[in-house]
């Protein structure tokens, strides 16, 4: 809803007071408190997305490696992308990562139903654009970790970003 303009005649000095400009304030400090409220409660915002740097030769370590980052849900939110960004490209084979969530004392289990990945071939400065999320729920409080389901031989740095709204 937007905010009602007041007319200038409409508040001239020495006229009465009609009962449309006093609907129209009222109209207003309602609009402006439902306004407030979506904001404390944060509930829908976009945030800006948590992000996973991975600098090093992970590769080397073999082709598929768990809990090479974890962080815990600072608040209640709603997955909706994750992308992968590989600044610089590998030599040969493809990186896939996985995000997995674990809720309270259960296990860890994935959000994709497609996992982000790239192939060497796609070079440098490269953003994926395949991954499909089966689970988008994360309560306050629960574990994402970043595994490597697969290397890309020369891959020395890489972004994961996880995009979400709040609630």
């Amino acid at each position: 809803m937007a905010y009602d303009t007041f007319d200038p005649a409409e508040i001239a000095a020495g006229q009465p007071v009609k009962q449309e400009l006093w609907q129209k304030v009222s109209d207003n400090f309602v609009d402006h408190e439902s306004r407030l409220s979506d904001v404390e409660s944060g509930s829908g915002l976009t945030a800006p997305p948590f992000e996973f740097a991975v600098l090093g030769a992970h590769w080397l370590l073999g082709a598929a490696q768990t809990a090479v980052a974890t962080m815990r849900a600072p608040y209640a939110l709603t997955l909706t992308d994750v992308k992968l960004f590989i600044v610089d490209a590998g030599s040969a084979g493809t990186l896939q990562i996985d995000i997995q969530k674990k809720s309270g004392g259960g296990a860890f289990g994935t959000v994709f139903s497609t996992k982000p990945s790239s192939v060497y071939t796609d070079g440098a400065l490269y953003t994926s654009t395949n991954a499909a999320l089966s689970v988008t729920s994360v309560a306050n409080g629960d574990f994402l970790r970043l595994d490597l389901t697969t290397v890309m031989t020369d891959c020395d740095e890489f972004y994961v970003y996880i995009y979400h709204t709040v609630g």
